[in-house]
């Protein structure tokens, strides 16, 4: 995880010395690459979303957040469920009652489904791949 988050911060440093020897003053690219690139590498796939719902502290979490009566919500674009897209082409988000902590339970148990020779599930290629495009395109002069 620390190499994880080194790579983030070396991007988002890269590109702040950048923009302070070219522009000088202001932090907008920066500021954009940080708050983007975050959202890149924050991917997680359906199975670590499972896992995390699963773990009992996310219960505890939650019960030690509110009082009394609450409703669990989950706002989840399934891949098994034929989707339709968001204006910016992405799986529109359908809402799921608290029914599905069981289901995530046995989402966490199972296995991923097969995945790509570099260890990336091969239906959630797109995001990692879009990851290394950003920190690509920083590169550049």
């Amino acid at each position: 995880m620390r190499a994880y988050a080194a790579r983030y911060r070396t991007l988002v440093e890269r590109v702040r010395e950048a923009e302070a020897r070219k522009i000088g003053a202001g932090t907008a690219l920066t500021e954009a690459v940080a708050r983007y690139y975050f959202k890149l590498m924050a991917y997680k796939d359906e199975y670590e979303v499972a896992r995390l719902h699963a773990d009992p502290a996310f219960a505890r979490k939650i019960e030690g957040m509110f009082e009394g009566g609450y409703q669990l919500k989950f706002h989840l674009a399934p891949p098994v469920f034929k989707q339709a897209r968001s204006a910016h082409g992405r799986s529109a988000k359908s809402q799921f009652g608290a029914w599905m902590m069981p289901a995530f339970r046995i989402l966490a148990k199972l296995k991923a489904p097969a995945r790509h020779r570099s260890g990336r599930l091969r239906l959630h290629r797109g995001a990692q791949d879009r990851a290394a495009a950003h920190r690509a395109n920083t590169r550049r002069p």
